[in-house]
């Protein structure tokens, strides 16, 4: 299961690089704001919401100061169901969640935040950060359902599972540490291959999709901070590979380097010299200016173990490891007597654990479902996708989904996805289709839930329909975004429940955890030990719906038409935007590397030459645009102004920057 290793490596980065903010005169944010009308952003002058659970949270108060953007921190505490308060004298923000939550209280260093007459505001996008550190992604104090029973033990009526339980075993024992890019990796790659053609598939029916990073970078969207790692440690150059004093030594150098240039930034716009400044902050810290890099490289040290247990977890400081510039989806095509699909997916590759639950799991599931597929008449055509470099950004998915034609991808149906199954004895299932950034039912997703209430009456199983996890980071997100009908199969732990207390690492719903996922305990053989039955009772439930759902008689005629190419430059009337406020150049933080150029006729361009953006308008009132690299797009921006001031939010990835005339 892929973590969002991109939302905390911002929030350690923002208590890494960010200074405290000195003199400043807030003023409130102007009605520029109404004009927003997204979803779950800015609905009245001066506010912002957090999108929770599909529903706004309660309002939040805004100011801008020194062209940043700060939100009232106790009306973000309110909203997240938190208690929360700033030290004035230290700077330090206490930040405790609500009752419930895996994270107790937490302490955040540095963070851009001031005080003014008794009320305390902090930088947005730390609202947003702490968000996703407390509470997954989109659950906030979302009410814990009471329709779900406690779990019961389960009756297994069939012999569904027994040979998915034996794959995990052997994934467990002979092919753990699959991290993306390792050889290890491919390894298990051909072994699926050679499983599935082991069971009677024909070779040619069987393909290795190999890809790079360069291919897949493209397309990751929010997780592409995590690709940085290989390069910055060397991961493909055996000769060159750092160690772990290295690697340390390396990133003190870069993140000073990084820190006096954004010191020497401010400096400049607040109209001083750079040693006036660094005194100044130096002074804030209590410190002699000529102290102030000591604490800089304590500070980075400090956070160094984070960084480079991020780097661990794939194993780049183990010599025993080797990587290669290449991973590689699996993809079995099964003829059916349409040519409409549904794609069955899980990803294979895993941290340097066993990865039994992520994701040998989804992967066994597959395979059993693979032979058995051997002995139905399937109406639609079945693809399964055994899915690559998941844990590094959902690679592998993205790479096969950006790369379907436009024929292909309105022949999908359905995208199946299986991802840490073994988790708990809950078995759940989240379905749904975007529409307009809101997850919606439509006629597939509600049969989906017949199918589930069928099973649960006839069968015993104990399926729960819970449609937000159709959002859950995993590879199922390339095929939601991209406008599929998307069904998801994970297995949790009630939150606090016996058994679970000292394993329960992270709040995926309301009220329920995974236990082992990312840890030394996501083995086969300690989960067979610690919870019996467990793997069996798992494997058994999402067997039985996995292959009623393949026999499904889904009514696809009404899926909207999808077109890959809908975000590309189109041709377009001659317009006169002269009055609009947005033409000019804009810069961010006085970077021509992150600058806009908007012209009058409607075009423009973002950073220097050889690295042009195209855009163009998506709304009729030219407040909407779109990012487009390489013939792919990147973001949708909404704009909003104030004075000589531009905000641009991000309407996919929910981040925000601000933008001075030039």
């Amino acid at each position: 299961m892929k973590r969002i290793f991109a939302v905390v490596l911002a929030v350690v980065m923002v208590v890494l690089m960010a200074t405290p903010v000195l003199a400043r005169e807030p003023q409130m944010v102007e009605d520029a704001y109404a004009a927003w009308d997204g979803p779950g952003e800015w609905e009245e002058p001066g506010y912002m919401t957090l999108f929770i659970n599909g529903r706004p949270s309660t309002p939040i108060a805004l100011t801008l100061a020194d062209g940043w953007v700060y939100a009232n921190l106790q009306d973000a505490a309110y909203a997240l169901g938190a208690t929360a308060r700033l030290d004035s004298q230290t700077g330090v923000v206490h930040w405790n969640p609500a009752e419930g939550g895996i994270i107790q209280s937490i302490a955040f260093d540095n963070i851009r935040a001031f005080d003014e007459d008794g009320i305390a505001w902090v930088c947005r996008e730390f609202v947003w950060d702490v968000q996703w550190m407390t509470t997954g992604w989109h659950f906030g104090p979302t009410p814990v359902r009471t329709d779900i029973p406690p779990a019961a033990p389960v009756v297994r009526t069939t012999d569904h599972g027994q040979m998915a339980v034996d794959f995990i075993e052997y994934m467990n024992d002979n092919l753990y540490n699959r991290v993306p890019f390792s050889y290890r990796e491919l390894e298990a790659a051909q072994w699926i291959r050679d499983e599935l053609i082991a069971m009677g598939y024909d070779e040619d029916a069987v393909v290795l999709q190999s890809f790079t990073i360069e291919d897949a970078a493209a397309f990751v969207g929010p997780f592409s901070g995590s690709l940085g790692i290989y390069e910055q440690f060397n991961a493909f150059d055996p000769d060159q590979r750092l160690d772990l004093d290295s690697a340390v030594d390396a990133m003190i150098a870069i993140a000073l380097e990084e820190e006096y240039e954004w010191i020497a930034r401010m400096a400049e716009q607040m109209g001083v010299s750079f040693e006036e400044a660094l005194a100044m902050m130096a002074e804030d810290h209590g410190i002699f200016a000529d102290m102030f890099h000591k604490l800089l490289e304590v500070a980075v040290r400090d956070s160094a173990p984070w960084r480079l247990n991020f780097a661990n977890v794939f194993g780049l400081f183990d010599l025993d490891t080797q990587f290669r510039p290449y991973s590689q989806n699996v993809v079995l095509t099964v003829p059916g007597q349409s040519e409409r699909k549904i794609v069955v997916t899980a990803h294979y590759d895993s941290i340097m654990v066993p990865g039994a639950s992520d994701n040998a799991s989804g992967t066994a599931l597959l395979l059993e479902s693979a032979y058995r597929l051997m002995d139905m008449d399937n109406y639609f055509t079945i693809v399964y996708v055994f899915m690559g470099a998941e844990e590094i950004g959902l690679l592998g998915a993205y790479y096969y989904v950006e790369n379907l034609s436009n024929e292909e991808r309105n022949n999908i149906v359905l995208n199946i996805n299986a991802d840490v199954l073994i988790e708990g004895p809950y078995f759940f299932f989240g379905a749904g289709i975007m529409d307009d950034f809101w997850l919606e039912d439509n006629e597939i997703t509600l049969l989906i839930g017949d199918i589930a209430e069928e099973l649960n009456d006839s069968y015993g199983t104990a399926l729960i329909n819970a449609q937000p996890l159709a959002e859950m980071p995993s590879d199922q997100l390339p095929f939601l975004w991209g406008g599929h009908t998307v069904v998801t199969l994970v297995g949790l732990a009630r939150t606090g429940s016996e058994g679970y207390e000292e394993f329960l690492n992270w709040d995926m719903y309301p009220g329920f955890s995974s236990s082992i996922v990312h840890t030394e305990f996501d083995c086969f053989h300690f989960i067979n030990e610690t919870w019996p039955n467990k793997i069996g009772d798992s494997m058994w439930t999402f067997s039985v719906f996995l292959e009623y759902l393949l026999a499904a008689e889904f009514d696809y005629e009404n899926l909207p038409q999808i077109d890959v190419n809908i975000f590309e430059p189109v041709e377009r009337e001659e317009v006169d935007l002269t009055n609009h406020p947005m033409v000019g150049t804009w810069t961010w933080d006085d970077n021509p590397e992150w600058s806009y150029v908007f012209n009058a006729d409607g075009t423009g361009v973002r950073g220097l030459p050889g690295q042009m953006v195209e855009f163009y308008w998506y709304a009729d009132d030219y407040d909407v645009f779109i990012d487009m690299e390489n013939g792919n797009i990147t973001e949708i921006w909404q704009l909003l102004f104030v004075d000589d001031e531009m905000l641009i939010l991000g309407m996919q990835w929910w981040h925000s920057f601000s933008y001075s005339r030039q």
